[in-house]
């Protein structure tokens, strides 16, 4: 990957785990208030990775939208990345959960709730509630994208009705409309999508972008924009608020990598390498390691700050997820086969 996107990736998965470890700090049952309210922006993480898999889907399989397809590697390749690190990750959450229900978010929680989210399926519950991780609805969204690029690699005609219609309907919840249909179909986020889709094109079709220096600025101002904008009544839960930082995201990426095919692809750092690598890892396991680590603040040490609590539980999830990624993800990458048989 162009080392610009790998830092993007980092910066991107250490700002979700700023605002997750904020928002959970805040709880009524650790410290009450927000350790830093900015860290709300980290939400923005998951904008970035949306339109990030979408350019990086483009790019990757360019020889598949121009030349002749292949579904069956491009499932397998999507699979052998997603689901082996997430399944060592569920896998204990899920035997927790089946022997004590109370340390699940959702009541009620089985069997079929716990497959369903091994599977990555769409949610059976309307709200997007997870019963394992809090961070799978996002996982999922990818499924449906990957899906549908599959789909478009075996049957162009009709990905491009399909695509269409999941458009629309992510344009209905920009308008507030389908607020009564279930909120995982009336979503924004395949906008991001879209957005990231675009940009792989213009950087697989080689257009020559000015400046791309100013591309990536007008990316951070927008997301300043939104930052701020987020901050307004009803601002944090506004969908067009996620368009705004998608945005801002695909500028930053469509300027980054530019600037990178320019410099003939040279220029990162291996650390920035190395992080990008992991930001899937530190993704997966920094929720549970967060709820984990707050409990013990409060019960063992109730009078260290709640500032010192929140830069200990930021980086001990970082450091936790980079563990997890030399130890457990690349390792799995390894033993598995990168092509199936015939391949």
């Amino acid at each position: 990957m162009l080392p610009s996107l790998q830092l993007g990736r980092f910066l991107a998965a250490l700002a979700v785990v700023c605002f997750h470890a904020n928002l959970t700090l805040a709880l009524p049952k650790y410290y009450g208030s927000e350790v830093l309210p900015l860290a709300r922006a980290g939400y923005a993480g998951v904008e970035y990775f949306f339109v990030l898999s979408g350019f990086i889907i483009v790019v990757a399989h360019w020889r598949d939208l121009t030349g002749t397809p292949r579904p069956a590697a491009f499932a397998w390749k999507r699979f052998r990345r997603i689901f082996p690190p997430l399944w060592v990750v569920l896998l204990p959450l899920a035997v927790l959960v089946l022997a004590k229900p109370e340390f699940s978010p959702l009541p009620g929680v089985g069997p079929v709730d716990i497959l369903w989210s091994f599977a990555l399926l769409p949610p059976r519950d309307a709200y997007q509630h997870e019963p394992l991780l809090s961070v799978l609805w996002t996982l999922r969204f990818e499924m449906l994208f990957y899906a549908l690029f599959l789909l478009f690699l075996l049957r162009r005609g009709a990905a491009i009705v399909v695509g269409a219609a999941w458009l629309l309907a992510s344009a209905a919840s920009l308008a507030g409309e389908g607020e009564s249909l279930h909120p995982f179909w009336i979503a924004p986020f395949p906008l991001l999508f879209a957005i990231g889709a675009g940009a792989g094109w213009l950087h697989a079709r080689q257009v020559r972008l000015a400046w791309p220096p100013l591309l990536g600025a007008g990316g951070v101002l927008l997301a300043l924009a939104a930052t701020i904008a987020m901050r307004a009544p009803g601002g944090f839960h506004a969908a067009w608020l996620v368009l705004l930082f998608g945005a801002g995201a695909g500028l930053c990426i469509v300027g980054a990598a530019a600037r990178d095919r320019a410099r003939g692809g040279q220029g990162g750092s291996r650390i920035a390498t190395f992080l990008g690598d992991a930001s899937y890892a530190i993704y997966l396991v920094h929720f549970p390691l967060l709820s984990i680590l707050c409990k013990l603040a409060v019960r063992l040490m109730p009078g260290v700050p709640a500032s010192a609590v929140f830069a200990g539980a930021v980086a001990a999830s970082v450091a936790a997820g980079v563990a997890f990624h030399v130890a457990v993800e690349r390792p799995l990458l390894r033993w598995i086969p990168a092509r199936l048989p015939g391949q």
